[in-house]
Parts: C-alpha cells; structure tokens; sequence
C-alpha cells in the first residue's frame, strides 16, 4: 500500500528544517556581519545624498546672495555642513572649500572666507573648467 505524500512530507520536512537550520546558526556570525555592511552602505549612501543637496543649496544660496557676509562661520556649518577642509592663514583668517562630494574632479568649487572672529566675510564660486 502507498503512503499519502502528506506523510511522506511530514518525515522529510523535520530533516529538512533540522540541516538548515544547522547551516543557519554555523553562518549566523557571517550573515551578521553581511547585514551589518549593507546597513552601513545604506547610511553611507544616505550621507552623501545629504551632502550633494547641501553643496547644491550652498551654491544656490550665493548665486542667487542669501548667504551674506557677518554670517558666523558656526551658522554656515549648521546649514551647510562641514566643509572638505579650512586652512588658517597667519593672520588668523581662515578659508574653507566645499565641492560636491563625489565628483572629485568635476565639481566647482566653493571657498569661504572667515575673519578673526569667524565670521564670513567673502565667499566666492569656481567653476569647473572641462
């Protein structure tokens, strides 16, 4: 006599799920750490976004001259983010690039010019040259 497949499923789906699941809990570290990395790339990702808005709102701002001068270098960080980098020159003013953040070597470049008193006292756009 032929035994129904339900019972044949029910004997093999027990073993089934037992080998998996042996596997499962082996890689449980590894598909931990894979899924911690696509978090992070989704963070990552999410930061640049950011950043590319940011410098297209900087841009915009002094295009069209709402970023004006006596604005406290603190201020501009707070709305535009940190800058790529700021030098401080010997009479204690200081300037500070922002480009787009991924388009290294295409990008324009934005430089604001802070006092002693770290307030913006000139900002100046320079475009891409192709």
């Amino acid at each position: 006599m032929k035994k129904p497949a339900w019972k044949c499923l029910l004997l093999v789906m027990p073993l089934a799920w037992f080998f998996c699941g042996c596997t499962l809990i082996e890689y449980r570290e590894q598909i931990g750490v894979l899924q911690n990395f696509s978090e992070s790339q989704d963070e990552i990702k999410q930061y640049v976004n950011s950043q590319a808005e940011l410098f297209k709102e900087l841009e915009k701002d002094i295009r069209e001259n709402r970023l004006r001068p006596g604005t406290p270098k603190g201020r501009v960080i707070a709305r535009y983010g940190e800058p790529l980098r700021c030098t401080r020159g010997e009479d204690l003013q200081e300037t500070c690039l922002y480009r787009h953040p991924t388009e290294y070597f295409s990008s324009d470049h934005v430089y604001l010019y802070f006092d002693r008193e770290a307030r913006l006292y000139r900002q100046e756009i320079r475009p891409f040259n192709d």
